[in-house]
């Protein structure tokens, strides 16, 4: 079964956090970002301020969207998903 919900949890802050160092590590080294930030700056920047969602195939991590106010007039988005669950969360 799959679920999608927003991150609240230690257990999905950590989960987020995972995908993210498997997003970062899988871009070509020219893209890097740089460091992905460490689980306690997730939860200040994703449950705090913003918004990050996890989707779920079972109790598996396959996918986040984190969604973060720039400004009054701008947010960023960012969409991952693991490379082996693309079909399956169609």
């Amino acid at each position: 079964m799959s679920t999608i919900h927003r991150v609240e949890s230690s257990y999905d802050v950590e989960s987020f956090h995972e995908l993210l160092n498997t997003y970062e590590h899988s871009l070509p080294l020219d893209l890097r970002h740089g460091s992905v930030p460490d689980v306690v700056e997730l939860r200040k920047e994703y449950v705090e301020r913003n918004v990050a969602v996890v989707a779920r195939i079972g109790e598996r991590a396959v996918g986040c969207v984190a969604v973060s106010k720039i400004d009054d007039a701008t947010y960023m988005e960012l969409w991952l998903q693991s490379e082996g669950d693309r079909d399956s969360c169609r």
